[in-house]
């Protein structure tokens, strides 16, 4: 199997065709390339380019804090609990539109249209690329993922994206005007699909295609120039390297990724009409803007107005605006004994829905996309995977017992030594996975 370094760069279709054929259609031809001539940056720039990024970020925190907190004041000024849920909605809706558009507006004036091109690491392009890309990933649009919605913002961006294709995966891409996604395909999660790539001290920008109703699986990286053809499939946890070109109807898979027989789609075809995808998107919408995140700053703020109520301390808006020290320490006890009760009982909620979640998706059985079962699913897929729990019990012993609880299945007598699973653990339904004794879990692994 060749080396990355064995893989050419920048390939004409000439000589893909040719590679390939020489190949016998199992990968590039394995032709040593020269490694590129290193462009070094020097000390004065990585000082200015380093400082430029710190005042970047103090000014986008200081901006949104001028921005949300008169906001936030107007919110919590709400004569009662309704119409705290009233102001805190349209604090949700109003803040989803403005920084979803930012980032595609700054997209638009700070970069215009990708192209094909080479700028050095560290200079006045690359600071305007990690500008654009930190404000794309933290868009609110990017909890949409797997939806319509999600693809929308993608186009927003500038890529091009064909009807119908499922995108699942959390990376999104950062020269959106050159990756192309075909009708029909699917791009399932934690796949890697940037536009572009580091190296010899410079940026390249390249071209990502997928043709239409094609797979690309679980864990997998499409580095730039790089084809995947209408009907072909990448396995999980697989790799393209530049200049890789995978034919129409085939299926690879390994890094850098060769020729199999495997078939990555698993599911026979389930009709998903539009409508169906319309009203998905509603209901989305209406449950993360209007009913969660409402709740979310309701909820603590009416707990703080039962526990002291106005007359026993100053209010929350008025002590926090004339700057009375007495109250930001009741201010900070109170969030830490929020945090604790929060953890607590998010703890009890993840345990509990997981358990009454787990009967609405079942082995072996093919739901349509953007039905009752697909939300069910990524309901289900969401609260499991929550970083803070696995963050707090991962590399301890406490781990095994709170993947029991949200239904892993341990043969006892259950052994745990070092860090067993870790950090990191990921699971699709977690009531499917049964491990035995003495099985081994490192960190980093999928279920």
């Amino acid at each position: 199997m060749p080396s990355m370094k064995q893989i050419y760069l920048n390939p004409t279709v000439a000589g893909l065709a040719a590679a390939l054929g020489e190949a016998g259609g199992a990968g590039p031809a394995e032709q040593p390339v020269a490694a590129p001539p290193l462009t070094r940056a020097s000390t004065a720039r990585h000082l200015l380019c380093g400082t430029a990024q710190v005042l970047l970020f103090l000014a986008s925190l200081c901006g949104a804090a001028a921005v949300l907190l008169p906001v936030l004041f107007w919110v919590l000024d709400a004569p009662d609990v309704w119409g705290t849920w009233q102001r805190a909605a349209a604090l949700s809706g109003g803040g989803f539109v403005v920084f979803t558009a930012l980032p595609i507006v700054l997209k638009w004036l700070l970069v215009g249209r990708w192209t094909e091109r080479e700028f050095p690491l560290w200079g006045i392009e690359y600071l305007r690329m990690w500008l654009v890309r930190s404000f794309m990933r933290t868009s609110p649009a990017a909890a949409f993922v797997g939806t319509p919605i999600y693809n929308i913002y993608l186009r927003a961006l500038g890529a091009k994206i064909g009807p119908r294709a499922v995108i699942l995966s959390l990376s999104v891409p950062v020269a959106t005007d050159l990756i192309r996604v075909g009708a029909d395909t699917v791009i399932r999660k934690d796949a890697h699909i940037t536009g572009y790539r580091a190296e010899a001290g410079r940026v390249r920008i390249g071209p990502v295609t997928i043709g239409a109703n094609a797979v690309v699986a679980e864990q997998t990286v499409l580095d730039i120039d790089t084809v995947l053809g209408d009907g072909a499939q990448l396995g999980h946890a697989s790799g393209l390297g530049p200049g890789q070109v995978v034919p129409d109807g085939e299926s690879w898979y390994g890094t850098p990724a060769r020729r199999g027989d495997e078939d990555h789609r698993f599911d026979s075809p389930v009709p998903c009409g539009p409508t169906r995808r319309f009203l998905y998107c509603v209901w989305r919408l209406f449950s993360a803007l209007v009913l969660l995140a409402p709740a979310a700053l309701t909820v603590p703020v009416t707990l703080w107005e039962w526990l002291w109520p106005t007359g026993a301390v100053p209010t929350l808006t008025g002590a926090l605006r004339d700057g009375n020290g007495t109250v930001y320490l009741l201010v900070l006890g109170w969030s830490a004994a929020m945090l604790a009760i929060g953890l607590c009982t998010g703890l009890v909620v993840v345990v509990v829905l997981t358990r009454l979640l787990r009967p609405l998706v079942r082995a072996d059985v093919d739901y349509p996309l953007y039905g009752f079962r697909f939300g069910a699913h990524r309901l289900l897929v969401r609260l499991s995977n929550l970083p803070g729990y696995t963050f707090l019990f991962g590399d301890s012993s406490a781990i095994p017992h709170y993947l029991r609880a949200i239904g892993y299945r341990f043969t006892l007598p259950r052994i745990q030594s070092g860090s067993n699973f870790g950090v990191e653990v990921k699971h699709e339904s977690p009531s499917l996975t049964r491990i035995g004794t003495g099985a081994w879990c490192p960190t980093g692994c999928r279920r």
